[in-house]
């Protein structure tokens, strides 16, 4: 079995997701027999943000696209003739690929969204700056260096296929795992984790609520989120139910959020600042329903959480979120937030049977995303990138 330098983000850009889907990487593989080793751009020149704070993203760039490259060229040649396949767990970071030369290499591509944008091909998210632009053109040049990549969706593939074109690597599919341990609570047990977070918390998961779990990027949609939930109440409000909260967990609101509620006081709209896992695992346990209204994903695992948390899911009907949800969500258009608050109206006056039901279903839908599978996908990986490698 080959070593596997695990190339990781750096840390000061915050990439939650992907921090986590580094540690799970090294967990897995470790557990399957491999030596893991993880290495990152080291926050050195970045310290001097403290003093510098409008250079805070340049400073960043020294430490990952300068300093960086030179060490990993001289980290890979004086371990040259060890069996080792270099692993970039983030596709962003694909430009390494050229530092690693024709060592061997696997990239994990999450999502091509950034990439488009550069390209004018999402009208909702173009890329301005030339800076931006360049560096989307770098990651690309990156992929189509490298010697493999794995895509976590299905979709993600089948776009990255279509912009790599004639100058294209190996490419597959391999369906991510929940990356922390996921599983029902009881409301007890969820309470007593939350019961530090406020009143109305504790409220809403006494009474029920309609959770979202996300940024800020403009793909997860948290103002549509807030807008069906709008229609939602209104529909309740007509039908002589109680009102129901709506929970977005993440980033703090950002000013469209905020004006958004300051203009509709009315509505009970909750705010829970990055959250922990076991505190995500309490909400999921608690909510009546969990919202996923994205316009775009490179996968979606909050669909997978809530699923294991025994919550039913409405998601966006669209790859990959279906790729994901199979025939366990309830699929809705964001766009058409009337008819979607509808769908969400009629979840919460499921039976107990029918809310049993879907359920299970969710249960049944994660057995498809297992960690056997990941590792048995990139074992093939790594062999084939030993493989191809030998032909450069």
């Amino acid at each position: 079995m080959p070593e596997i330098v695990l190339i990781a983000n750096y840390r000061p850009d915050k990439q939650k997701s992907m921090l986590k889907s580094c540690e799970m990487f090294a967990q897995i593989l470790e557990v399957s027999g491999y030596k893991v080793t993880t290495i990152r751009p080291i926050d050195r020149i970045g310290k001097l943000r403290t003093r510098f704070p409008w250079l805070a993203k340049w400073l960043g760039y020294v430490d990952k696209y300068l300093i960086f490259p030179l060490e990993l060229f001289l980290y890979s040649r004086a371990r040259q003739n060890s069996l080792i396949v270099y692993h970039i767990v983030d596709h962003s970071n694909a430009p390494y690929s050229f530092v690693l030369g024709g060592i061997p290499s696997v990239v994990t591509c999450n999502d091509v969204l950034a990439i488009r944008s550069s390209l004018d091909e999402i009208p909702e998210n173009r890329t301005k700056s030339i800076t931006g632009r360049f560096l989307q053109t770098a990651i690309l040049a990156g992929l189509r260096r490298s010697h493999r990549i794995v895509s976590i969706s299905t979709n993600t593939e089948n776009e990255l296929r279509r912009l790599i074109g004639s100058k294209m690597p190996l490419i597959s599919t391999a369906l991510l795992p929940l990356n922390s341990n996921f599983s029902p609570l009881s409301t007890g047990q969820a309470l007593e984790v939350l019961s530090c977070l406020g009143s109305s918390i504790i409220d809403a998961c006494r009474s029920g609520f309609v959770l979202h779990v996300g940024g800020n990027q403009w793909y997860k949609n948290r103002i549509g989120a807030c807008a069906i939930y709008q229609d939602l109440v209104a529909i309740r409000g007509r039908e002589k139910f109680a009102d129901i909260p709506l929970v977005l967990a993440g980033q703090a609101p950002s000013a469209e959020l905020l004006s958004f509620v300051t203009n509709n006081k009315s509505l009970s709209i909750i705010f829970l600042e990055d959250p922990s896992d076991l505190e995500l695992q309490a909400l999921y346990s608690t909510a009546s329903l969990f919202l996923f209204p994205s316009l775009q994903e490179g996968f979606g695992w909050p669909i997978l959480e809530a699923m294991a948390c025994g919550c039913p899911v409405a998601a966006t009907r669209r790859a990959p979120m279906t790729e994901v949800g199979g025939d366990a969500a309830i699929y809705i258009d964001p766009s058409e937030t009337l008819s979607s608050a509808m769908v969400l109206a009629d979840m919460l006056n499921w039976s107990n049977e029918k809310r049993a039901v879907w359920i299970e279903r969710g249960f049944a839908n994660l057995r498809k995303f297992s960690r056997e599978n990941l590792v048995e996908h990139y074992s093939a990986a790594y062999a084939e990138a030993i493989r191809y490698a030998k032909q450069f």
